[in-house]
């Protein structure tokens, strides 16, 4: 995972190899059938946008032999605290794959007012 610093309001890229549960195994035999993600404040719990199964599809255009890519908007990437130069963000990734298995990985990463770092 590459994404550790953001700033206020700028698109940004996430990237990051899904392995197995309690395993250092990349996870490339299998594209998950449905994905989804959520954005939210990482103290806070806050909702700041999300994604559901239905918008993301087809699910091999963010996954691909266990290597996930997935674009963020400026909106999500907005800080939502008044006056806070910088803020903690989670993306969180859901999925189902095989006969209804379920995988998910969460992941923090700083956004921050231009000008402030």
């Amino acid at each position: 995972m590459e994404l550790n610093t953001v700033f206020d309001g700028a698109t940004a890229r996430f990237r990051a190899t899904l392995q197995y549960l309690n395993s250092s195994n990349a996870w490339t035999a299998l594209t998950p059938t449905t994905l989804a993600v959520t954005l939210r404040v990482w103290d806070g719990g806050a909702i700041i946008n999300s994604r559901t199964a239905y918008n993301l599809t087809p699910v091999a255009s963010y996954v691909t032999a266990g290597a996930l890519t997935f674009d963020l908007e400026q909106a999500d990437n907005a800080i939502q605290g008044s006056g806070l130069h910088e803020e903690k963000h989670e993306i969180i990734f859901e999925w189902t794959y095989g006969s209804a298995q379920k995988g998910f990985l969460a992941h923090e990463f700083t956004v921050i007012k231009v000008g402030h770092q």
